[in-house]
């Protein structure tokens, strides 16, 4: 009854986030138009690759390594020194990309640039941290209800007729406020800046340079394509913008599920870990299949009602957008419960920059060659290369513990 508690907690946050799409999309669709979805778009997808650089390698092994602490210090101390960094990593980021993303906005530039920061400040949360402890109470309290408080507010000013930049506003102030919840969540009420933090930070982003370098290349892949269809394909940025927030709606919808396994796997005894890795992989590896009829059931429906029936996805692109989505679920779910347990991380490290430069290529190949529908396909194989990568390395391992007893 614990774990389905804990599973519970950590599907409040997605859920909020979906509702708010419900909500707000649509208005976003009839009263700005394809230049409202298309600033949303490609400022929520720059600042997701900086949110990714900006996280460094947390979210691959910080839950595992804080459900491991010995100590409540132990934990604490993990978490502080990762809020130096990314906090340094943050800044650099920020003031250099804001002019890029000024550059690529054709409408609503300002709006665009608070949609990235307010993204890119979610490489500092802690939803790593709360998955260690398992308590995803606090990850709901200080990032979820939040988050939804701020989309109470736009909703309020659209009604009123507030302009775009509004929302933005509204995401980027609810940013800031869940770092300091957070912080004040883990570490108490003592000061925020101690002496030689500056030191900690250098030491802890050089220690993750490969890590950080791997998921970054990922990142570039995952949340690029707006960018490239604006370079390469620009005729199609509106058709493939909306089909991009739909995967990533997706994406962040079942993310959570493998993090509810994380405290449960990581802070088991080695006797019981093979057991609840394979319960956990079996629970995940059905839920991935499940979301493919679902999808193909109720997807249509949500795509009209999400663009005010301005957007027309044909039942290929339908297809190719679900198996993108399960696939990012399978994949994500054998990183953090099967491979990052069993000490595989530099596997995961290897795997993500080789498939991110090929995914790079292929989507760009596909959005010159066959518009939108090609860097759909491009998305669903780089997801079949990278599980058929783990299916090699953990069978390599296999073969070599036999090998070695």
């Amino acid at each position: 009854m614990q774990h389905v508690r804990r599973l519970f907690g950590f599907a409040l946050l997605p859920a909020l986030s979906i509702l708010a799409s419900l909500v707000l999309l649509p208005i976003i669709a009839s009263r700005f138009g394809s230049g409202g979805w298309v600033a949303l778009s490609i400022g929520q997808s720059v600042g997701a690759l900086l949110s990714v650089a900006i996280g460094m390698a947390w979210p691959v092994f910080g839950g595992n390594a804080v459900a491991q602490a010995s100590s409540l210090d132990a934990q604490r101390e993990l978490f502080r020194n990762s809020l130096y960094a990314r906090l340094l990593v943050l800044i650099a980021l920020c003031a250099g990309s804001t002019p890029l993303t000024y550059l690529l906005a054709d409408d609503y530039p300002w709006s665009t640039i608070l949609f990235m920061l307010a993204t890119s400040a979610n490489g500092l949360t802690a939803a790593w941290y709360f998955a260690g402890t398992g308590e995803p109470r606090h990850l709901v309290i200080n990032e979820g209800l939040v988050r939804f408080g701020s989309y109470v507010v736009a909703l309020v000013g659209f009604v009123a007729g507030a302009p775009l930049i509004w929302y933005a506003g509204a995401t980027a102030a609810a940013a800031a406020t869940s770092v300091l919840l957070n912080w004040r969540t883990v570490m108490g009420p003592g000061r925020f800046w101690m002496a030689g933090a500056h030191r900690v930070a250098w030491r802890v982003i050089r220690e993750q340079l490969g890590g950080t370098f791997s998921r970054v290349l990922l990142a570039g892949y995952a949340f690029g394509g707006p960018v490239i269809f604006a370079l390469l394909a620009p005729a199609q940025l509106p058709l493939f913008s909306a089909a991009d927030q739909i995967q990533r709606m997706g994406t962040n919808a079942l993310t959570f599920l493998p993090r509810a396994f994380v405290h449960w796997v990581g802070s088991s005894e080695p006797s019981q870990r093979r057991r609840r890795i394979l319960h956990s992989m079996f629970f995940l590896g059905g839920v991935s299949l499940a979301t493919i009829p679902v999808w193909l059931f109720v997807g249509p429906l949500i795509v009209e009602t999400l663009y005010a029936d301005k957007v027309q996805l044909s039942r290929t692109m339908d297809m190719l957008l679900i198996l993108t989505i399960a696939g990012v679920l399978l994949t994500s779910s054998v990183e953090v419960v099967l491979l990052v347990p069993l000490g595989q991380v530099r596997t995961v490290y290897r795997a993500h920059s080789v498939l991110s430069v090929l995914g790079l290529l292929l989507v760009a190949g596909g959005a010159v060659k066959f518009g939108t529908i090609g860097a759909l396909a491009a998305w669903v194989v780089v997801q079949a290369i990278l599980f058929g990568c783990y299916v090699v390395a953990l069978l390599r391992r296999s073969r070599a513990q036999r090998s070695g007893a």
